[in-house]
């Protein structure tokens, strides 16, 4: 009978020391491999790789060795570790308040244009008169006056004339004359808008007769080509119709003397003609004559500096008034005695 073989081996403190040692080291590579693996892969920078925790089933004790004690795991590169990226913060905040500038006010003067008030009635400036003493009387004030008048400031001479709102009832000197009696108002509302006269001719508007006579040229020489016309153009200032003066002179031919005359213009080119109690003038603009004494008469004018329109004022012995120009328009042609 064949005696079985018996395979025996045997434990020895040394040989199992020896196992432990052998087991540790393969342990030692396998989680070296694993820690090079994990920080040399393609895996985004940011990730670090996570620690292998051993968790033994048994504990042994592990006595000291050299070969233990000095073994330390190399690495090619030392790991870098990339730092995460810290968000930043932007304070919105959810009101703003803004301070709004103070605004500083501008202010600007205005000017007010002057009305002539022609259907007030007329005052004659007497001696000792100032605005303000007549505006206090008739209950007006200054400044009323100079818009009704157009006057430049609130000078006034002796004569001038003076559309006031009221009449005064009483004077501002002692002896005065209170006003002109007003006779009629040329305003040619009873003429037909588009008639023509020519040099020779006479028509009549209330009641005022006028002749076209021949035209003075700047350089001296007559004409007798022009003709008047009859417009609604409104261009001397006026309302409604007025006398359209083209190369031709309005001779006026009063009953009797007179001692007052107004009238309204609009000069837009060329010379002027003027004949006050047979004293004639050729000039260019009716502010030439402004202030002048033609004929025993004497001349005021507002505007009439050319291309515009304006007011003339005529104060002392009128017998006789012949006026005309190129392009001149005629208005408001009042008599007063």
């Amino acid at each position: 009978m064949k005696k079985e073989k018996k395979i025996c081996i045997r434990i020895t403190p040394r040989r199992l020391v020896s196992a432990i040692l052998l087991a540790t080291s393969a342990l030692n590579l396998i989680i070296v491999g694993a820690v090079f693996e994990v920080t040399y892969s393609t895996a985004t920078p940011a990730m670090s790789p996570l620690p292998t925790t051993l968790v033994p089933t048994t504990t042994f004790f592990v006595p000291t060795s050299t070969a233990w004690e000095t073994f330390t795991p190399l690495f090619a590169d030392t790991p870098t570790q990339t730092p995460s990226t810290t968000p930043t913060y932007t304070f919105t905040p959810t009101n703003t308040i803004t301070q709004t500038p103070s605004v500083t006010p501008t202010y600007t003067s205005t000017l007010v244009k002057c009305i002539p008030q022609y259907s007030w009635p007329i005052y004659i400036v007497q001696g000792g008169d100032t605005l303000y003493f007549l505006a206090l009387t008739i209950g007006s004030t200054v400044n009323e006056l100079v818009l009704a008048n157009c006057l430049p400031n609130d000078h006034i001479y002796i004569g001038q004339w003076l559309y006031v709102p009221r009449v005064p009832v009483r004077t501002p000197t002692p002896n005065p004359t209170l006003t002109e009696t007003s006779l009629a108002c040329a305003e040619f509302e009873d003429l037909k808008s588009g008639t023509a006269y020519k040099v020779g001719e006479t028509f009549l508007s209330s009641g005022i007769h006028i002749t076209i006579e021949p035209f003075v040229w700047g350089s001296g020489t007559p004409t007798s080509s022009g003709l008047a016309y009859v417009t609604d153009g409104k261009t001397a200032g006026g309302f409604g119709m007025e006398i359209q003066v083209n190369n031709i002179t309005l001779t006026f031919n009063f009953p009797a003397p007179l001692s007052g005359l107004s009238l309204l213009f609009g000069e837009y080119g060329g010379n002027l003609n003027i004949d006050i109690n047979g004293d004639f003038r050729n000039f260019e603009n009716l502010a030439d004559i402004n202030q002048r004494d033609i004929g025993g008469a004497k001349i005021s004018v507002l505007q009439g500096f050319g291309n515009d329109a304006g007011y003339l004022q005529l104060s002392g012995a009128i017998k006789s008034l012949a006026i005309g120009g190129q392009e001149l328009w005629i208005d408001n042609v009042c008599l007063s005695r």
